[in-house]
């Protein structure tokens, strides 16, 4: 039986919420706090624990957050992270899936690309006009694919826009 990409980006998006739920949980547990977490099917989370000392907090952490310029190199669970969140996001403010060009990124197997900037950045602003807020602005405005360089900063200002808009 044949797997669509999307279904195939779905189960890595899945496989890695609940990855970072499951931490989320165990570090809650570890700090003496009761765990209350949730994911709807409509992408949406919700985060919460009860206990002294124990506050709602937000989504999980982006992994190699903050990304160091010119060190950390972009990797494919950077782009699957913000795949799935500005998803959610588009969800949250009533619109559809974004149709990612590349629907399947692997670690050590895809060359991560301006488009996969580029079509972030459109979903986002998509989920920013839905929300009545002003898309953000990003370094390197115009990404040309086979000239521009997917950078660390472009991953940066991402996490950044989608943090304010969750």
């Amino acid at each position: 039986m044949s797997v669509s990409p999307k279904a195939r980006f779905h189960r890595v998006a899945i496989a890695i919420t609940a990855a970072m739920l499951a931490a989320r949980v165990e570090t809650s547990v570890a700090q003496g706090c009761s765990a209350r977490f949730g994911v709807s099917v409509f992408g949406s989370s919700t985060f919460g624990s009860g206990g002294p000392g124990c506050g709602v907090a937000g989504p999980p952490a982006f992994t190699d957050d903050p990304l160091q310029i010119g060190v950390t190199p972009i990797r494919a669970v950077h782009i699957v992270e913000l795949r799935a969140r500005v998803n959610a996001l588009r969800t949250r403010y009533g619109l559809g899936a974004y149709e990612w060009s590349n629907a399947t990124l692997a670690a050590q197997q895809s060359a991560l690309l301006v488009v996969h900037i580029s079509e972030l950045r459109a979903a986002l602003r998509d989920a920013y006009v839905a929300a009545g807020r002003t898309p953000p602005e990003y370094t390197d405005p115009a990404l040309i694919p086979e000239q521009t360089i997917a950078k660390a900063i472009h991953v940066t200002e991402l996490r950044a826009a989608v943090v304010a808009l969750e």
